[in-house]
């Protein structure tokens, strides 16, 4: 008999871990290489990645806190603990750290963009906007901050200002829908119904089988008094959508 000792050491936790399938033990695994590594900014990220993905947002923002106070300049972490502030309803706190990266790093397109969308967590429309009017001018081909920087105008009651964006959207993007379908909705509140039809007719051609904008396009067509057109494009909606009763009671209404 030869007695031997074996000593667990933090890597060999991670190893296991990521050789397993299973999250839970994936989880307490990693619990336990972050218990034996006090130092390791790495696996405290590994698993606070995994808890974020579990919708584990408490769990993820100690762990990235934690992060922060072995390295506090780790701006991928600060991020990352904003949006667990997020998923958590605490914008503040996630407007805090934002606020103080960007102050930090006035480069950073991304944390213009989020720093945007918490004041939108807390209908700061107008702040909303400076932010996402930043991170637009520092990544201006990122069309979906614009849509969000569009949404706020709409927000903040600048429709001419909204509708420039999704414009800009239309012309230069390669998935185009969302902001001709928000273009649609704008024009839809104004009782502009030919622009509507023409917006949400572009959706049709991306997503011929969207029934909601069958059903928006069919709402314009009624706007205009275009029964024929009403009810068709209402058809066509149901027989997408057979088991949304809006749309039934609005074919019911055009019938």
């Amino acid at each position: 008999t030869v007695p031997i000792r074996v000593k667990i050491l933090p890597q060999d936790w991670l190893r296991v871990a990521k050789e397993s399938g299973d999250v839970g033990v994936q989880i307490e695994y990693l619990k336990k290489a972050v218990a034996q590594n006090t130092g390791d900014v790495g696996v405290r990220k590994l698993l606070a990645s995994i808890y974020l993905r579990q919708n584990r947002a408490e769990e993820a923002a100690l762990l990235y806190a934690d992060v922060l106070r072995i390295k506090p300049d780790d701006t991928a972490a600060a991020k990352e603990l904003a949006r667990c502030h997020l998923k958590v309803n605490r914008a503040d706190q996630a407007v805090e750290i934002l606020s103080n990266l960007v102050r930090q790093q006035p480069q950073d397109a991304e944390a213009y963009s989020m720093l945007g969308l918490a004041f939108s967590h807390q209908k700061l429309w107008n702040k909303a906007i400076e932010s996402y009017v930043q991170a637009v001018g520092l990544d201006p081909e990122n069309h979906p901050v614009r849509l969000r920087l569009a949404e706020a105008y709409e927000k903040a009651d600048k429709a001419g200002a909204a509708t420039e964006q999704y414009q800009y959207i239309t012309t230069h993007s390669q998935d185009a829908a969302p902001a001709w379908r928000a273009l649609g909705d704008s024009y839809l509140r104004k009782k502009n119904y030919d622009r509507a039809i023409e917006s949400y007719t572009q959706v049709i051609k991306s997503n011929p089988k969207d029934a909601a904008a069958y059903a928006n396009l069919a709402t314009a067509y009624g706007g205009q008094g275009n029964a024929k057109e009403e009810m068709a494009n209402l058809q066509k909606a149901v027989a997408l959508m057979p088991d949304e009763p809006i749309i039934h009671f609005n074919l019911a209404a055009a019938y």
